[in-house]
């Protein structure tokens, strides 16, 4: 195993060896990967959307703005860096 490793099996204190058991028995008993496996979704290109999409969203952050409901982007770009392990 690497040592670069998930956390996950020690958060539920399962050992490496019995959660890849348990992804092996999954396997046979749902006769396939027990879960789906697909690309990810590509972002919207902010570039093609209409007019009126655009002032949408614009007036969205804007009203946003003006109720507070902001933070700040060193804020934002660490819960990225830490949701993301970058």
């Amino acid at each position: 195993m690497s040592k670069n490793k998930p956390k996950t099996s020690w958060k539920l204190s399962v050992s490496d060896s019995s959660a890849i058991n348990m992804f092996y028995k999954q396997i046979i008993l749902q006769q396939g990967i027990p879960f789906d496996v697909k690309l990810p979704k590509a972002p919207e290109n902010a570039a093609k959307w209409s007019k009126e999409r655009l002032d949408t969203e614009l007036e969205k952050g804007y009203n946003d703005m003006l109720k507070g409901r902001t933070r700040p982007a060193t804020m934002i770009l660490s819960d990225v860096k830490k949701n993301h392990k970058i």
